[in-house]
């Protein structure tokens, strides 16, 4: 993380990796109202660091979203939970409103059976370019 107000080497605030074993990717990265940071990304590790009690911390196979909470220090992990199914998802939007709630978009798979489910307009076909 970056603080632009501070000149050359001290705007550096931390630096950091997060992943497991095998592929992890970061697409969208936003920052809340108390700038704790939020990513959302892509990974095929079925290691990817995991927070008890978050939505889902089993690995879907072939691929899952994972979004992640991190206070702005870059210490303490809030939350991070895949999000996906038996197929690959392809995380595409990160929103964070003023209170801290994450809107996660992407293409889920055609069997994706463990993404988050509310009371919605339109319940998901499940066909090839369906989103969520």
């Amino acid at each position: 993380m970056i603080n632009p107000f501070l000149p050359g080497d001290a705007s550096l605030v931390f630096c950091d990796l997060i992943g497991g074993t095998n592929y992890d990717y970061g697409y969208r990265v936003a920052v809340d109202s108390v700038d704790a940071i939020y990513l959302l990304g892509y990974t095929t590790s079925d290691d990817f660091p995991k927070v008890a009690g978050s939505f889902d911390t089993i690995y879907n196979k072939l691929g899952d979203l994972f979004v992640l909470k991190i206070d702005k220090f870059g210490v303490q992990l809030g939350y991070s939970t895949y999000i996906g199914g038996g197929l690959v998802d392809t995380p595409t939007a990160l929103a964070v409103d003023p209170g801290g709630t994450a809107y996660v978009g992407g293409t889920p798979s055609l069997s994706t059976s463990r993404r988050p489910r509310a009371p919605s307009i339109r319940r998901p076909t499940a066909a090839r370019t369906d989103c969520w």
